[in-house]
């Protein structure tokens, strides 16, 4: 059978959606070798894959309180995406260089890659091997886009301030002329930073449904939508005469120091409500632990599989995994942006008419919000049935079985 490495990214949200994946692989006789942060070792492990450690200087742990990536901000200037794009460039290169002896030691049949850490997909075109993409946001399509549809991706997908269909077009220009700065020193492939967070593979894992996925029509046989899988031990024991909320701002954003202030609202909302409470705290529990009564419970960390089956809200930050974990279940949400794609994922909910999204997080906007929806039986009725798609029968082993297929298929034409 053939061997793998998988170049993953140091985020929970980024390692949980794949894990499937990976036991399909391994159970087909595959051999996994993942790059990771040493906190995800035993889950990753678990699946029967091998464990390799990035090195410090090459992938570094974030500094949550003062980087400027976790500060709140919808929309960048476009001098500050060109930035970025310099910086990207100079990462996909510096990354590749770092990884591709020990890549090339392990004589890998091919490589995955997260969209995120797109030097992956140059070190599978140096080592002539096919590159496959895991995709654990949205995806984003390779195609020529109408002028409308290329303002509305600059804009959401990029948390760009653009106003015109100029402004999108001289991004593209300004773009090209980095890549070109760095191609004439570097090969940089097929590289286009334009697609940075949707670098298409030759084969691409996207961990949702056709359904959820924005322009989903535009996605070729290259794409495959695996839906998710989450615990089917749903419980029926939801209390009727007290709804469930269930809040949470992800493992990252608990770690900021604004995000007590958005739990002690909450408490503060539904003070007055029919309601009962499940807060997962994280860094904020010691905060928010003498709140704690009948119908309010603090935890650290929740188990938020089992909490949500039990949940008629969720109000949370927009994370893909929580928004999926939500609608797998059932449950409506009421989300509260913060950083990057959390603002394209709550404007999708909104669009979809499964929840909505609040940038007042006063008391009252919370409590008006929240109850809104639970007094409207229509969100959770739509949730249900967008959650319903995501249930794709056997989408992990029809992902591996079409990645093993592509690594063989380039083995026999070698």
């Amino acid at each position: 059978m053939a061997k793998c490495i998988f170049f993953g990214t140091p985020a929970f949200g980024h390692v949980k959606p794949t894990l499937g994946l990976l036991k399909e692989l391994v159970n087909k006789g595959e051999t996994v070798y993942i790059y990771n942060s040493d906190i995800f070792r035993k889950v990753i492990e678990d699946t029967g894959s091998i464990f390799l450690p990035y090195e410090d200087n090459v992938i570094k742990d974030i500094d949550y309180e003062n980087s400027s990536i976790y500060t709140k901000c919808e929309y960048y200037p476009i001098e500050s995406v060109i930035a970025e794009c310099m910086i990207s460039c100079g990462e996909y290169i510096r990354k590749s260089e770092a990884y591709i002896k020990n890549a090339s030691n392990l004589e890998p049949d091919y490589i995955i890659f997260d969209s995120v850490q797109f030097f992956g997909k140059r070190i599978a075109r140096m080592l002539k091997i096919p590159a496959i993409c895991s995709s654990t946001v949205l995806a984003i399509p390779h195609r020529k886009y109408e002028n409308e549809e290329l303002k509305y991706l600059v804009k959401n997908v990029y948390s760009t301030q653009v106003t015109s269909i100029q402004d999108c077009e001289q991004l593209q220009k300004c773009i090209l002329k980095v890549f070109k700065i760095y191609e004439k020193k570097h090969n940089m492939y097929d590289f286009d930073y334009f697609y940075k967070y949707g670098m298409a593979g030759d084969l691409n894992i996207v961990y949702t449904s056709k359904e959820f996925q924005p322009y989903g029509e535009y996605f070729d046989d290259t794409y495959i939508f695996t839906g998710c899988k989450f615990s089917e031990n749903i419980s029926d024991n939801k209390n009727k005469d007290r709804k469930k909320i269930y809040i949470t701002l992800g493992s990252i954003l608990t770690r900021l120091q604004d995000c007590g202030d958005f739990f002690l609202n909450c408490l503060l909302a539904f003070k007055n409500e029919k309601v009962s409470l499940v807060i997962a705290a994280g860094s904020k529990y010691e905060l928010l632990k003498d709140y704690q009564s009948d119908y309010i419970r603090i935890e650290r960390f929740a188990e938020q599989e089992k909490e949500l089956q039990q949940a008629d809200l969720v109000i949370a930050h927009g994370g893909i995994n929580t928004i999926y974990e939500s609608l797998y279940y059932g449950v409506p949400l009421l989300i509260y942006p913060y950083i990057s794609d959390q603002f394209f994922n709550a404007n999708l909910i909104t669009q979809y008419k499964v929840g909505k999204r609040i940038d007042d997080i006063s008391v009252e906007s919370i409590r008006k919000n929240a109850m809104q929806i639970l007094n409207d039986i229509s969100f959770a009725k739509r949730s249900k049935k967008l959650g319903n798609t995501l249930k794709i029968q056997n989408g992990y082993t029809i992902a591996a079985e079409k990645i093993i297929e592509i690594a063989q298929d380039k083995k026999m034409r070698k």
